[in-house]
């Protein structure tokens, strides 16, 4: 009897330890589950997170390169028209001795100046969005650099374009045409629509990630 007993308790601390062991072990398990649950929650809180601010970032971007674009295409053209009169007026300057007042020099040269920071501001925001966009986007901001250098160069007036010329021939500079062309609205459409979409995928994501 006294045998038996012995053997009981055995089996009772033996299974008190192993009940002991496999407790601390569940918990152990079930502790590392929860952090490793909660890294994981809180690494794809952060991705979400910066994903959302560059949502932000790229859609104030998208907006501000339209609207420049927009801007520098009417300045382009107000500063084609008022070069094509200032080079008209300095031309019948050299030629009559009249033509050119201190008052519309000034006016052209302010107009200048405002169309080159224009231009500069919109050069800036298109360097900044290869920070942040990526794949078809990247490959069309070239492209629509060089249309609207092309825009700004076409039918642009210099002193060589006009000077020495008679009226009739200044006259004739008036003819050519001042519109936006057409290789620049077609680029800002393909860069815009292209923001769009990138846009529209990382929001998708960020959507998608809410709902889990």
């Amino acid at each position: 009897m006294k045998k038996k007993t012995k053997n009981e308790l055995k089996i009772i601390i033996l299974t008190a330890i192993i009940t002991s062991i496999l407790t601390v072990l569940g918990s152990y398990f079930l502790m590392y589950s929860q952090l490793s649950y909660e890294q994981d929650y809180w690494k794809e809180r952060i991705k979400t997170e910066k994903l959302i601010e560059l949502v932000d970032k790229q859609t104030i971007l998208m907006n501000e390169i339209n609207e420049g674009i927009l801007t520098n295409q009417t300045l382009v053209k107000h500063y084609k028209l008022l070069s094509a009169k200032y080079m008209s007026k300095l031309s019948l300057s050299y030629n009559r001795g009249k033509g050119l007042t201190e008052d519309f020099q000034q006016n052209f040269e302010n107009k200048s100046l405002e169309l080159h920071k224009q231009i500069m501001t919109l050069a800036s925001k298109i360097q900044e969005s290869e920070l942040y966009f990526q794949g078809e986007v990247d490959s069309l901001l070239n492209p629509l650099s060089e249309a609207l250098n092309k825009n700004y160069q076409t039918n642009l007036f210099t002193g060589s374009d006009i000077h020495n010329q008679d009226i009739n021939s200044i006259e004739m500079y008036f003819d050519r045409d001042f519109e936006t062309l057409k290789v620049l609205k077609e680029k800002r459409m393909e860069l815009i629509k292209a923001m769009r979409d990138e846009i529209g995928e990382n929001s998708k994501f960020i959507y998608e990630k809410k709902l889990k």
